[in-house]
């Protein structure tokens, strides 16, 4: 797992290779968990920076990685995650400013609680992949939903990206 994290840090850091067309963001972000993970974490907040890179007219790719807490559902439970993701966005009309995403990725999900007064800490490596759909609301402003699958922990996301 640790190899392919450090595969995707490489891809954000080779993405600059030209750098008259790659373009940096900030996100800002607000997930909501479902199904066994909703039941134990409540709502999500987080941020990500990130890197888009125009392959083509209609498609972007982007690498972007980022850092969510998630608040406590259960008193002296909580949960945080680092997503790390590649995503392509598809622009189906340059005239419209609605896009599709898709996406794959490794999430490291870290578990905290204190059990008779003991903290006890745990992580793992998940892989994960999402699917959501945007809207730019200017040269710089988008906003993003997207629904993620990562093992047990399967989420919605808001996201609202920055470009400079």
């Amino acid at each position: 797992m640790r190899k392919l994290a450090i595969f995707f840090g490489i891809l954000m850091l080779a993405l600059p290779v030209s750098a008259q067309t790659v373009s940096w963001y900030g996100a800002a972000d607000v997930s909501m968990p479902l199904g066994d993970f909703g039941d134990v974490a409540g709502f999500g907040f987080g941020g990500a920076l990130g890197a888009s890179y125009p392959w083509s007219e209609q498609v972007n790719l982007r690498a972007q990685a980022g850092y969510n807490y998630y608040s406590e559902e259960i008193t002296g439970i909580s949960f945080a995650s680092i997503p790390v993701m590649a995503l392509a966005e598809y622009h189906w009309d340059a005239a419209v400013p609605a896009y599709m995403l898709a996406g794959a990725g490794i999430t490291v999900m870290r578990t905290s609680m204190t059990i008779l007064g003991i903290d006890v800490d745990d992580s793992s490596s998940e892989f994960g992949f999402g699917f959501g759909a945007g809207w730019s609301v200017n040269e710089q402003i988008s906003l993003e939903g997207m629904y993620n699958l990562i093992s047990d922990a399967n989420h919605l996301s808001f996201q609202v990206t920055y470009g400079f």
